[in-house]
């Protein structure tokens, strides 16, 4: 939503500069220099969105009965890639906070381990069911290495 609002904003700019101001757009220089100044903030916007929708998208998590694979994207040109055995995980936690997620049934699943620092997965679909079945897959592997903790 907030990337809609910044390309309206150039437009209610450009409403105002014009009932302010009507002789910028009657001069070429002026209205030059403005069109050049709008093309580069609706570029940045784009720029922006683009390397968001990346680093949403290119993120991947991978949860089998063994263990769960987390490779994330860290900018254009970064990824970090972890990995952690199913029966080493202490605590799986699902939160759904605020009105769109408590309707649109999203929210965010975070992994506690001893060995590393908590481990995020953000606006998973049906995060208490996701957590629900990672707890369940946590204790068959836990069943299947006894004492590997």
């Amino acid at each position: 939503m907030i990337y809609i609002v910044l390309l309206i904003v150039p437009w209610i700019f450009r409403w105002f500069v014009k009932m302010q101001f009507p002789f910028i757009w009657e001069t070429p220089a002026l209205y030059t220099v403005m069109f050049l100044a709008g093309s580069v903030y609706l570029l940045f916007i784009v720029l922006f969105f683009f390397s968001n929708y990346i680093d949403y998208w290119l993120d991947v998590w991978i949860i089998t009965n063994e263990r769960i694979i987390s490779i994330e994207q860290r900018g254009l040109f970064a990824r970090s890639f972890s990995e952690e055995k199913l029966y080493r995980i202490q605590d799986v936690r699902a939160e759904v906070n605020g009105f769109f997620p408590t309707i649109m049934h999203y929210g965010n699943v975070t992994i506690q381990t001893s060995a590393v620092e908590n481990a995020t997965m953000k606006q998973v679909p049906s995060a208490d069911i996701v957590a629900k079945r990672i707890m369940v897959l946590m204790e068959e592997a836990k069943r299947r290495h006894p004492g590997e903790n």
